[in-house]
């Protein structure tokens, strides 16, 4: 299938045609009134330093974690949030081995060392 190829002076003066009274406005005020526009663009760049560090600035980011334990001292936790990272990691180990079909003697012994952990991690923390 041929597609038509529009040339540029075609295109030029299709377009000179709708647009050539807005053309000729700005010509003749640009060129009797040189000072005007400048004067607008400098407006212009100046409303659109002072949009973007005021109104369009980004937020700041999340307000860093607040220590527990200096918000509330009657809240004890010894083990802290390391802890729970630890049972978590545990816990997603655990999970790789109960996924598979046939766990071997050395899987289930490694099974058992997770949970004793998890349950030592558990006792700590509990609340006092």
């Amino acid at each position: 299938m041929n597609k038509p190829k529009i040339y540029l002076a075609a295109a030029r003066t299709g377009f000179a045609m709708f647009f050539f009274r807005a053309i000729s406005f700005l010509k003749s005020h640009s060129e009797s009134h040189p000072k005007f526009f400048f004067s607008a663009m400098v407006l212009t760049m100046a409303f659109s330093a002072l949009v973007s560090f005021t109104v369009l600035r980004q937020p700041p980011s999340a307000k860093p974690m607040i220590n527990m334990a200096e918000t509330a001292p009657g809240l004890k936790m010894p083990a802290g949030p390391a802890a729970l990272l630890e049972v978590v990691a545990l816990q997603a180990e655990l999970k790789t081995f109960l996924d598979k079909k046939t766990p071997d003697a050395q899987d289930s012994s490694r099974m058992e060392e997770i949970l004793d952990r998890i349950q030592q991690l558990h006792s700590k923390l509990k609340r006092p």
